[in-house]
C-alpha cells in the first residue's frame, strides 16, 4: 500500500511540476510587477512628504499593460491588498492610495480588482461613512484650492474607489436593515439604505468616473431581493427625472445626469430578476424612444439603445433558442489536414448529428407569442443601425444579436431579412452598411444566421469589403470595410468548413484585395486577420499558409509595400491574380486620393510583367474609353494606368503589335485628350502631368509611333514645359528626356535640320525674360542625347552659364532658373564629354567648374528666405558626378601632364574647401546634402587621395562613428540626438 501511494505521489508531482513551470513562465511576462509592488508599498508606508515621482512612475508602469492586462493577474493580490488596507485605515495619503487602486481598475477592470477588496459585513457602514466624509471635505474646497492640488491628490479617486467597494459590500447575504446600526425602536425607515440611495443619486450629476461607481452601487443595491419597494420608487423617480429635467441645469449637466440615469437603468435591467422588474417595463420602451428622439448626443443615444434591448430581453425566455446553428467541436489538426478528407468527413458527421438534434428540439419546443414590446424594440434597433453615432450602431447590432438568439425561428428569420434589406435599400449610406455589417457579425457569432442564408449574405459582405462613397474631395467607407472584415472573421469561427466551402473563393479573393489595396492601414490589417482566421479554422483557403506568411501584420502596415510587394507575391498565385488586377483597373485608378492613383498605376506595371496576356487583352481595352471620362481625377488615373501598363508590357518582352487595336488606341490617347480639350478647366493640370508620364513610358518602351504623332507630342511637351506649375515643368522635362533619346538619338526618321531647329528654338526660349520659360527650358537643355546637341554644345554652355549668374537688378533675379541651369549645365557637359571626349576642351572644363563655384557662393535672399540655398544644394548634388567624370577623363589620358592643359591641383583644394564651408553652415538641409557629397567623394572613393592635402584626416573626420547606421547619418550631420 505504501509503495502504491508513493508511485501515485510521484505521478502527482510530475503533473504538478509542469504546471508550476508554466505559472512561473507566465509570471515572468510581467517583468514590471516587482517594481509596481515596491512602489505601492512605498505609498502605503509613507507619510505626506512622499515625492510625487512615485505616483508618476506607477502610472507609467501600469500603462504598459493596458493591451495585455491579464499578465498582471498572478500579482493582483499583492498589489490590491496593501492599498485597500490603507483605504480601510483612512491612510493620510488616502487620495494617492485610491489613485493607485483606480489605475489598477482602469488597467484590469473593476470587476476583477473588486474581488480583492475586503468584503466583511462590518465594513459596509464604515465605508459609507468614509464616503460621506470625503464627499463633504471635497465639496468644501474652493476652486483655488483645487487648482493648487497635484493631479495625484484629487479627491474623486477616493470617491470612485469607495463607490466600487460599496457596490460589492451591498451584496451581503443579510437584510440590510439588520446591519444598519442607526435603526432603533420607533425610527422611520430612513437610514442607511435611503441615505446610500440619495448619495448615489447625487453622484449621477458628476461627469467623472465616480458617476459610473454610483450607477454600479444603485444597480447592485436595488436588484437585491429585499429592495422591491426601493426599486419601484427608483423607477418612478427615473421616469419623472427623464421626463422633466430641471431647467436650472446647463446643457452639459443635463446630459451628464441623463447618462447617469440611463446607465443605472441599463444595469438594473441586466442584473435584476425578470419576475421583479417585468412589471416596471410596461410603456417604458415608447417613453425611451421618444426621449431619445429629443436628444442629439451620441452617449445618450447609445444608452437609450442599451436600455431598450435590455427591456426586450426581459420579455423573452432566459435561454438561447435551440434552432441556432452550432458548429460543434473542431480541431486544428483537422483544419490543416492536407487531404481534406478527414476535415469534410468529421464536419459532415457533426453537421448531420446537429441537424437531427435541432430538428427534434424544434419539434418539441412550442412556439411562443412574441410580445408587442419586443417588436417595438426590434423595430427601433433596426432603425438604430442607421444612426450617425458609431457607438449607437454598435450597441444596436449587439442588441439584435442577443434578441434574435432567443426568438422563435420564424421571427428571427424576419429579423435577418430586415438587416439584409437595410443593406439592399441603402446602397450609398455608409452608416446603414456599417451598422448592418456589425449586426450580421453578431448574428453569425450567435448562430442566428443559418447556413441557408449564406448564399444571400456573402455577396453583400463581398460588396461591403469594397464599399466607398465619394463625398467632395474625400470619401467615406473605411469603417464599413473594417466591419465587413469582422463579419468574415466571424464566418471562420462560426461555420464548419463544408458549409463555407462554396463561398471560399469569393471570400479569399475579396479579403486579399482589401488586404493589399485598401487605403487605410486598419482595413488592410483587419482583412489580413480575417484571412488568417479562415486559414486556421477553415483550412480551405487556397495557398493560405503561403499568403499568411508573406502578408503579415507588419508587412501590410506600409502602404507602398502592400501595393508593390505583397500584391506582386499574391498575383503570382493564379487563383488570386485576375481579381487583383481587375480591382486595380476598375476601382483604384479613379480613387479620390492621388497617391492611391499613382500607387495603383505602379502596381499595374508589376501586374503587366506577371500576366501580360490578360492585361493586354482584358484590361487595356477597358481603360481606353475611360480616357474621356467626365471626372478629371479618373482621366488622370486612367492615363497613368495605361502608361505603366505599356512600360510593364515592354519589360515583359510583350509585343503590342500582336493586338493592332490596342496599338491604335495607344496612338489615340493624346489626340483624344487634345480634341476633347481635356487639358483645360478643373483637373486639366493633373491630366497634363499624367500625359507627361505617358510620354515618358512611350519613350522607354518599344511602341511604334508615327512621325506626325511624334511632332504633335513634342509640341505638347513644349506646352507643358512652358507651364507656370513647377511639377508640370519637371514632368515635361523628364518625359522629353526619354522621348528624345528614343526618337532623336539617330537621324533615321527625323533629319538633322529638324533637330537643330528644335535646339535653336529652345536656346532662344532659355534666354527669354519670362521666368516660367527660363526655368523650364534651362532644365530641358540638359537632357538631350549627345548627338542632338553636338552642333550647339558651346552655345548651350554659354546660355546656361549666363543664366547661373546673379542679376544686378533684384526684380530680374530668379533662383529657380539658376538652380535648374546649374543642374542642366553639369548634365549636358558630362553627356557631351562622355560621348565626344576629344572635343571636350579646357574652356568647357573651366566654365563648368567656375559655374559650380559660383553657385556654392549663392546666398541670395527674398521674401521666401534663403533661396540661394536651392542653388547651393543643386551644385552640391552635381559635384560628385562632375568629379567622377573628370577622373574618368584623366584615365583616358585626355588631361595628362603632356597635354595642352595640365589639370590644376588647386581646383580640388578650392572645391573641397567650398564644400567644407557649406558643411559648417547653419541650414540643416545644406549640411546634410554636403555631408553626403563629401562622403561620396572622400570616404567611399579614393580616386582623389593623391590630389587633396590631408586626405586621410578628412576621411577620418567624415567617417560615421562606430555603431551608427548609414540611415542615421542625416540626424548625425544636423546635430540631432541619434
Amino acid at each position: 500500500h505504501i509503495k502504491i501511494m508513493s508511485e501515485e505521489q510521484q505521478v502527482a508531482n510530475q503533473q504538478q511540476q509542469p504546471e508550476q513551470e508554466e505559472e512561473e513562465e507566465f509570471e515572468s511576462f510581467a517583468k514590471d510587477a516587482p517594481r509596481i509592488i515596491e512602489l505601492i508599498n512605498q505609498i502605503c508606508s509613507s507619510d505626506e512628504k512622499l515625492s510625487f515621482d512615485v505616483d508618476k512612475e506607477l502610472d507609467i508602469l501600469l500603462v504598459k499593460y493596458l493591451e495585455q492586462p491579464t499578465l498582471l493577474d498572478p500579482h493582483l493580490q499583492a498589489m490590491v491588498s496593501p492599498l485597500m488596507k490603507c483605504v480601510h485605515a483612512s491612510h493620510p495619503l488616502l487620495n494617492r492610495v485610491c489613485r493607485g487602486v483606480y489605475n489598477l481598475c482602469k488597467t484590469r477592470g473593476h470587476k476583477t480588482i473588486v474581488k480583492f477588496f475586503p468584503h466583511e459585513v462590518k465594513d459596509l457602514e464604515p465605508a459609507f461613512q468614509l464616503l460621506q466624509d470625503v464627499r463633504k471635505s471635497n465639496s468644501e474646497l474652493t476652486s483655488e484650492q483645487i487648482q493648487k492640488l497635484q493631479q495625484y491628490e484629487l479627491g474623486w479617486y477616493t470617491e470612485y474607489v469607495l463607490l466600487v467597494w460599496l457596490s460589492m459590500l451591498v451584496l451581503v447575504p443579510f437584510n440590510l436593515n439588520t446591519i444598519d446600526s442607526s435603526m432603533g425602536v420607533g425610527d422611520t425607515h430612513s437610514s442607511l439604505i435611503s441615505n446610500l440611495i440619495d448619495v448615489c443619486k447625487q453622484y449621477l450629476y458628476s461627469p467623472g468616473a465616480d458617476k459610473e461607481g454610483a450607477c454600479l452601487v444603485l444597480a447592485r443595491l436595488l436588484t437585491r431581493p429585499d429592495m422591491n419597494t426601493e426599486l419601484k420608487s427608483f423607477f418612478t423617480w427615473s421616469t419623472a427625472s427623464l421626463g422633466s429635467i430641471s431647467t436650472d441645469l446647463d446643457i452639459n449637466k443635463q446630459q451628464v445626469f441623463t447618462e447617469g440615469v440611463l446607465m443605472t437603468l441599463a444595469r438594473i435591467f441586466k442584473h435584476a430578476k425578470r419576475s421583479e422588474v417585468l412589471q416596471h417595463t410596461e410603456g417604458r420602451i415608447p417613453f425611451i424612444i421618444n426621449f431619445q428622439q429629443q436628444r442629439i448626443d451620441g452617449n445618450t443615444s447609445k444608452l437609450c439603445t442599451k436600455v431598450i434591448q435590455r427591456i426586450a430581453l426581459l420579455h423573452l425566455p432566459p435561454k438561447v433558442a435551440s434552432w441556432r446553428y452550432q458548429r460543434g467541436m473542431r480541431t486544428l489538426e483537422n483544419n490543416l489536414n492536407q487531404s481534406g478528407s478527414l476535415n469534410d468527413e468529421s464536419s459532415n458527421k457533426v453537421e448531420n448529428s446537429e441537424k437531427e438534434k435541432q430538428k427534434q428540439e424544434v419539434d418539441e419546443e412550442e412556439e411562443f407569442e412574441v410580445s408587442e414590446c419586443v417588436e417595438e424594440a426590434i423595430d427601433y434597433l433596426l432603425k438604430a443601425l442607421n444612426f450617425r453615432d458609431t457607438k449607437t450602431r454598435w450597441s444596436a447590432a449587439k442588441g439584435i444579436g442577443r434578441i434574435s438568439s432567443r426568438l422563435p425561428l420564424s421571427f428571427a428569420d424576419e429579423v435577418v431579412s430586415g438587416v439584409l434589406q437595410t443593406l439592399q435599400q441603402n446602397m450609398s449610406s455608409d452608416t446603414a452598411w456599417h451598422g448592418s455589417c456589425l449586426a450580421i457579425a453578431e448574428m453569425v457569432r450567435r448562430g442566428v444566421l443559418l447556413p441557408a442564408r449564406l448564399a444571400e449574405t456573402i455577396p453583400l459582405i463581398v460588396q461591403a469589403l469594397q464599399f466607398e462613397v465619394r463625398r467632395g474631395n474625400f470619401s467615406v467607407g473605411n469603417h464599413v470595410r473594417d466591419a465587413a472584415c469582422y463579419v468574415c472573421w466571424a464566418f471562420a469561427r462560426a461555420y464548419a468548413p463544408n458549409i463555407l466551402k462554396p463561398h471560399v473563393l469569393d471570400l479569399a479573393q475579396s479579403l486579399l484585395v482589401t488586404a493589399c489595396f485598401d487605403r487605410e492601414i486598419n482595413c488592410r490589417r483587419a482583412a489580413a486577420a480575417a484571412f488568417q482566421e479562415n486559414v486556421g479554422r477553415q483550412g480551405t483557403f487556397p495557398f493560405g499558409i503561403e499568403v499568411v506568411q508573406k502578408a503579415d501584420y507588419f508587412a501590410l502596415g506600409n502602404r507602398n509595400n502592400a501595393y508593390l510587394q505583397i500584391s506582386t507575391f499574391v498575383a503570382k498565385l493564379d487563383i488570386y491574380r485576375k481579381p487583383l488586377i481587375t480591382h486595380l483597373a476598375e476601382k483604384k485608378l479613379n480613387n479620390w486620393d492621388r497617391s492611391i492613383r499613382i500607387l495603383s498605376s505602379k502596381a499595374l506595371y508589376e501586374m503587366a510583367k506577371i500576366d501580360p496576356e490578360f492585361v493586354s487583352n482584358e484590361i487595356l481595352p477597358k481603360l481606353f474609353p475611360r480616357v474621356r471620362a467626365l471626372e478629371p481625377l479618373e482621366r488622370e488615373g486612367v492615363v497613368l494606368g495605361i502608361a505603366e501598363i505599356v512600360l510593364g508590357l515592354h519589360h515583359a518582352n510583350y509585343n503590342l503589335e500582336q493586338n493592332p487595336q490596342n496599338l491604335e488606341q495607344i496612338h489615340q490617347v493624346i489626340p483624344t485628350i487634345q480634341q476633347k480639350r481635356l487639358f483645360r478647366g478643373k483637373g486639366g493640370e493633373a491630366v497634363r502631368e499624367a500625359v507627361s508620364r505617358f510620354i515618358e513610358c512611350i519613350g522607354y518602351s518599344n511602341v511604334k509611333y508615327p512621325p506626325d504623332l511624334v511632332k504633335k507630342t513634342v509640341e505638347l511637351l513644349e506646352e507643358n514645359i512652358k507651364n507656370t506649375q513647377e511639377y508640370i515643368q519637371e514632368g515635361g522635362v523628364t518625359a522629353y528626356k526619354s522621348f528624345s533619346k528614343r526618337f532623336f538619338s539617330n537621324y533615321d526618321e527625323f533629319s538633322p535640320e529638324f533637330q537643330n531647329d528644335l535646339i535653336s528654338k529652345y536656346i532662344l526660349q532659355a534666354k527669354d525674360k519670362l521666368p516660367n520659360l527660363t526655368r523650364g527650358f534651362s532644365s530641358l537643355l540638359g537632357v538631350f542625347p549627345p548627338k542632338m546637341i553636338h552642333q550647339h554644345f558651346d552655345n548651350i554652355l554659354q546660355v546656361l552659364s549666363k543664366s547661373i549668374q546673379i542679376q544686378s537688378k533684384f526684380d530680374e533675379r530668379d533662383p529657380e532658373t539658376r538652380r535648374n541651369a546649374i543642374t542642366a549645365l553639369t548634365s549636358c557637359a558630362i553627356t557631351f564629354g562622355t560621348e565626344f571626349p576629344e572635343e571636350f576642351k579646357k574652356s568647357h572644363l573651366e566654365l563648368v567648374s567656375g559655374s559650380l563655384m559660383l553657385c556654392l557662393d549663392d546666398y541670395c535672399v527674398d521674401n521666401r528666405g534663403d533661396v540661394g540655398s536651392w542653388c547651393r544644394i543643386a551644385a552640391i548634388n552635381a559635384i560628385p558626378s562632375w568629379i567622377q567624370f573628370i577622373v574618368n577623363w584623366r584615365k583616358l589620358k585626355l588631361l595628362s601632364k603632356g597635354n595642352e592643359f595640365e589639370f590644376p591641383s588647386i581646383f580640388w583644394v578650392r572645391i573641397i574647401g567650398c564644400l567644407i564651408r557649406q558643411l559648417t553652415g547653419k541650414m540643416d538641409r545644406v549640411r546634410t546634402y554636403c555631408a553626403t557629397c563629401l562622403t561620396e567623394i572622400i570616404v567611399k572613393n579614393n580616386y582623389l587621395e593623391n590630389e587633396i592635402p590631408q586626405f586621410q584626416l578628412l576621411k577620418k573626420i567624415l567617417t560615421l562613428p562606430e555603431g551608427l547606421q548609414e540611415d542615421q547619418s542625416k540626424s548625425f550631420w544636423v546635430g540631432e540626438e541619434v
